[in-house]
Formats: C-alpha cells, structure tokens, sequence
C-alpha cells in the first residue's frame, strides 16, 4: 500500500503589483469592449428601449470601443502605474458625468435607461477603485 503526499491547500500568494495593474487594466477592456460593440451595433434597437437617441448610442460606443484599444496598448506596454491612474481618473469622471447624466436627465431616458447608465457607473466606480488599490499597490513595491 502506497501512499501519496498532497500538497495543502494554502492562501494563494498575492499578486505582484504590475500582475494587478495589467488584471484592471484587462478588466477594464472586457468590460468596454462588448459595451462598445453593443451600444454602436444596436444603436437603433437601444434607443427606443432606453430613451437615448441612436446617435449618442453610437457615439459611445465609438468611443468605448477606441478606450478598449488604448487600455489593451496600455496591457501591451506592461500597465505602468502612472498610465493606470490616469485610466482610474478617466473613470472616475465617468462616474461623475454618469450620475449627472441621471441626475439631470438631458436625454429624458426611460427607466431602463437610468438603471442602465447607473449600473455601469457601479461597475466603473469599482473598476476605478480596484484601478487605485493596484497603483498604490505598485507604488508601495
């Protein structure tokens, strides 16, 4: 009878900086990148729906798209830290203008269209947060 040794199952060892820098970064990315798609290819299915003109639709999707090639040269270059705060910035910003967006309500949206500007700016705010806890992360290293 043999026995055999397994190895225990312990805390996994955390991630280095520049590994949680590039993981935000990519999130990041997947994130925009079916947003993009989706809002400029279903602009004139979206827009009824939401109450957002297809236009705007299109519009930011042309522009989520053009963010997710720059953060994915940003992944290539190795996510420097000061790169990665100016992303979490940007995104913070969208946040605000998100819930301005709301708040003021200048595309009179439907309900739809508020739930859906507010949740992605909860998955924008907590992209960004994660984007600020992985440059200070680097920077402490």
């Amino acid at each position: 009878m043999s026995t055999t040794a397994t190895p225990s199952a312990g805390p996994l060892p955390a991630a280095s900086g520049s590994t949680r820098l590039m993981r935000w970064v990519l999130a990041d990315a997947a994130v925009s990148g079916p947003a993009g798609l989706a809002f400029l290819a279903g602009a004139s299915v979206l827009d009824g729906p939401l109450g957002v003109p297809a236009g705007v639709l299109a519009g930011a999707g042309a522009f989520f798209l053009a963010y997710t090639a720059a953060l994915l040269l940003l992944a290539r270059a190795g996510a420097p830290a000061t790169a990665v705060a100016v992303v979490a910035a940007g995104n913070l910003g969208w946040v605000v203008l998100s819930a301005v967006v709301i708040a003021a309500d200048p595309l009179t949206m439907t309900t739809a269209g508020h739930v859906v500007t507010a949740l992605q700016g909860v998955v924008v705010a907590l992209l960004a947060i994660l984007q600020i806890a992985a440059v200070r992360d680097a920077r402490r290293r």
